[in-house]
């Protein structure tokens, strides 16, 4: 028997390494990263027809003959594709938060992740084990503003999230992205981006000529909305002196709010 120790998460009952039925062995559904190279894969499998497997996969039981990946599926992938029966394996006993964060680990160890598969990551295991980030941060070995930082790109709207994805633009690209006011203009700065393959420096610069073109379409409409209300106030200007030019003792008050003008005529009946 043997004991791990991975970043504070301690890993009892580990045996030696087994050979086992590859048909028995299911993918992590929780697996944090999303996306799988497959031409590397397919190099990799054929590395192991010619070498084999040189570093086992580890497993946990689920069950009789049933067996989930907790760490090494891109090796079980290449593995099935390079027509193997059976694999070596470490089989350890571990929960499934155990297995969660095993799991994120060994991925970010080996930056195998993307910015957007770490961010979901970060915030399953929350969610699942009513972790804070600070919590989390102190059991993966990360700051919590780190944490912090990347769950708050998850607020970019799917769309968005699979240009960046898709044009393997980088966190940075995200962040600058989030600054804009809403999803249309997040959208069309990505598209913007991903088309002619902006760098982070003039992603920057065009999510800040989006701003100005906000705050000066702002500033019209502000304009043209002063224009109007005193195009009306006028109006009734005119028409209570036309009343008052009669000889009619009527009165005029006008109050100015923050979000109108108040018009009070008073005209007596007699």
């Amino acid at each position: 028997m043997q004991r791990i120790n991975s970043r504070g998460i301690e890993v009892a009952n580990v045996k030696k390494v087994k050979e086992i039925d590859i048909t028995l062995i299911s993918a992590n559904k929780d697996q944090p990263r999303k996306y799988f190279d497959e031409e590397s894969i397919k190099e990799l499998s054929e590395s192991i027809k010619s070498l084999g497997i040189i570093q086992p996969i580890t497993v946990r039981q689920k069950g009789f003959n049933a067996y989930e990946v907790v760490s090494g599926e891109r090796r079980l992938r290449a593995s099935r594709l390079a027509g193997l029966s059976k694999i070596p394996c470490i089989i350890v006993s571990i929960n499934s938060e155990e297995n969660d964060l095993i799991a994120l680990i060994e991925n970010i160890q080996r930056e195998n992740l993307n910015f957007y598969e770490e961010a979901l990551s970060y915030k399953k295991i929350m969610s699942e084990y009513g972790m804070s980030q600070e919590e989390l941060a102190g059991r993966i070995g990360k700051k919590q503003s780190t944490i912090s930082n990347l769950v708050r790109l998850l607020n970019l709207d799917e769309e968005v999230l699979q240009i960046i994805i898709e044009n393997n633009l980088t966190q940075r690209h995200a962040r600058c992205l989030l600054s804009l006011p809403d999803s249309n203009m997040r959208l069309k700065a990505a598209k913007e981006i991903a088309k002619k393959d902006l760098n982070v420096k003039n992603s920057e610069l065009l999510v800040e000529r989006l701003k100005q073109e906000v705050v000066i379409n702002s500033s019209k409409t502000n304009v043209k909305n002063i224009f109007n209300y005193k195009i009306y106030t006028n109006t009734i200007k005119q028409a209570y002196k036309s009343i008052f030019n009669t000889g009619l003792e009527c009165d005029y008050k006008e109050k100015d709010f923050d979000d109108r003008i108040e018009v009070v005529i008073t005209i007596p009946k007699k």
